[in-house]
């Protein structure tokens, strides 16, 4: 008995690998392409299932049945690598071991078609109170990728398989998509495999790894705000536009009104009754019922009173029914609705950067205009309803190039390192042309040496030329032959004007030079004065106008500050002893 026992035991775990025979017409026999594993099963009945045109792979095969019958009598949960093979495996070879019971329920699963998984999906989405929209967009597209990358069963698809798919797609020169469609692909496609792994029907996702890429660097329609002077404009035009798209040009424009100023979505526009509107509230408001926005929440969004009072007197003249909503006929084309409307306004539907100004612009426009009216950033957020405030700050909150330029002109006003640096280079040219005012400087050769004997101020030289005219002088006045013009240039001048005699007040700084002319024998006399406007004498010496050092100062005179312009006079008047 119990050597009959062994030999059993010995028989189930021996599995053999061999080719079919069968025979020919001719009488001879021939083996069969493919390699057949045959094992004993968990309830100790032989079977036969084909494997593989390659030994080895059969041979693994065999190594696998040998560890799912094993656990199968222990009735140990299968291992992850196991389950893996199990998923991989053809549909033909799961069904088989489905029908022979190595397989349970839960691994049935994968042996379904994956449009089947699909319908079973997209109900569970209807279930979880998701919007039906939303529902039929996510199985369109992950329909798309099955049939585009030829998958029947779960264990057909493979990442790379995905990618390519996608790659192609976007590749495509005739009805290509763009990046950001791409993601959208791919996001709904992965949602996919992880409600079949919550839901058990498989281990792990085979996709899971892949991630979406860079939507900016291929964005074909990006949306703009309208500035308020062309939201007027539109609603102006439209109010006296005609009847298209199922709507008159008055309701038309009162629906835009409202998206501008609440920032609905098409969606939630088209669901909205009078019963939404809460006058009764000390805050004015439209209601929105939990299951009709996007976040199927319930949503009380604030308004302004002018905007309810239109609204409630629209409401009034059309006659509409407590319970029946306000744009139950809107269009899912609102998108060439609006554009029409831009076109009858002279507004431009693409903007010189390209981007498009279609009805979801508007709830653009919404959160643009908080953005600039100073609204607080948490607070925009919470009147858009965003769930992120990237996507309200980035996303939505458009900021123009005058918008920048205003903003930058707040700040203050800098000192400009360009003008401080043209100073200091102007004042290090000065001093290696001429020298530095220091105390062991010399006057610079490029003016004559003065003649301190000879040196006499304005005013002197006019008494000198009056007495040699005859005109005395007050008794008791000593001369001082070094006194210069620098002292005159404290003192009043007076002029007798012709008619009654008035005297004014005039500022000079100036110099006597005696002329270092040596073809001068006149002992010509010049005065070096610099007039109220900064500006040069331009009646010089020819002895000084040939002076070539005389001549460089006198080009960067004009560019010198009026610092630097004194430091040349103070060393002019210290050399001199003045």
């Amino acid at each position: 008995m119990i050597n009959a026992d062994i030999r059993r035991s010995q028989e189930r775990d021996q599995v053999r690998i061999f080719k079919q025979q069968y025979s020919k017409k001719n009488g001879k026999t021939k083996g069969s392409n493919k390699w057949y594993v045959e094992f004993v099963d968990h309830t100790e009945r032989r079977r036969r299932i084909p494997g593989f045109t390659d030994k080895k792979a059969t041979q693994e095969l065999g190594r696998k049945l040998e560890s799912l019958v094993a656990s199968r009598m222990t009735n140990l949960p299968l291992t992850p690598e196991l389950t893996r093979w199990i998923e991989s495996l053809g549909s033909k070879k799961r069904e088989r071991l489905i029908e022979i019971g190595l397989v349970d329920a839960q691994i049935h699963a994968s042996s379904k078609l994956l449009l089947q998984h699909l319908d079973e999906f997209h109900q569970s989405l209807l279930n979880k109170n998701r919007a039906i929209v939303h529902a039929d967009v996510q199985k369109a597209r992950i329909r798309n990728v099955i049939n585009g990358c030829g998958f029947r069963f779960y264990g057909d698809i493979h990442a790379a398989k995905v990618e390519q798919f996608l790659a192609d797609r976007r590749a495509d020169k005739n009805d290509g998509i763009c990046v950001q469609t791409s993601n959208y692909y791919l996001q709904a496609f992965k949602q996919f495999c992880n409600w079949m792994v919550k839901e058990r029907r498989i281990s792990e996702s085979p996709v899971s790894h892949l991630s979406s890429l860079n939507a900016d660097t291929d964005r074909r329609k990006e949306r703009r705000n309208l500035p308020p002077e062309d939201l007027t404009k539109l609603l102006e035009k439209t109010a006296e536009g005609p009847f298209h798209h199922k709507l008159s040009g008055r309701d038309r424009a009162m629906l835009y009104r409202v998206a501008m100023e609440t920032g609905f979505r098409r969606s939630e526009l088209r669901t909205i009754t009078p019963r939404c509107l809460k006058w009764d509230l000390k805050v004015p408001a439209i209601a929105i019922e939990a299951g009709k926005t996007k976040n199927r929440r319930h949503t009380v969004q604030t308004v302004r009173p002018e905007l309810l009072r239109e609204l409630r007197q629209w409401i009034e003249e059309r006659e509409i029914d407590r319970e029946t909503p306000l744009w139950g006929d809107l269009t899912n084309r609102t998108a060439d609705m609006l554009r029409r409307d831009l076109i009858a306004a002279e507004i431009p539907y693409t903007d010189e950067s390209g981007r498009v100004a279609d009805f979801h612009s508007l709830r653009h426009s919404f959160v643009s205009l908080l953005a600039k009216s100073g609204v607080h950033p948490k607070m925009a957020q919470k009147l858009a309803r965003h769930s992120d405030i990237n996507l309200t700050m980035n996303r939505y909150s458009h900021i123009s190039m005058m918008d920048e330029a205003k903003a930058l002109s707040s700040l203050p006003s800098l000192p400009s390192m360009m003008e401080h640096s043209q100073k200091n280079q102007h004042s290090e040219e000065v001093n290696a042309k001429f020298g530095s005012p220091s105390r062991s400087s010399s006057l610079p050769n490029c003016l004559p040496k003065p003649s301190a004997k000879e040196c006499t101020s304005a005013r002197q030289s006019a008494e000198m030329t009056g007495r040699k005219r005859g005109v005395g002088t007050k008794s008791g006045a000593k001369e001082n032959p070094c006194k210069t013009g620098v002292e005159a240039s404290s003192e009043e001048s007076d002029e007798a004007s012709t008619g009654g005699g008035t005297r004014t007040r005039t500022s000079v700084t100036s110099l006597d030079f005696e002329s270092n002319n040596e073809n001068s024998q006149t002992g010509e006399r010049q005065q070096l004065t610099e007039n109220e406007n900064g500006g040069l004498p331009t009646h010089l010496p020819k002895s000084l106008m040939d002076n070539e050092e005389l001549t460089k100062m006198l080009e960067v005179w004009n560019a010198l500050s009026d610092e630097e312009r004194e430091r040349i006079f103070y060393l002019i008047r210290k050399l001199l002893g003045l």
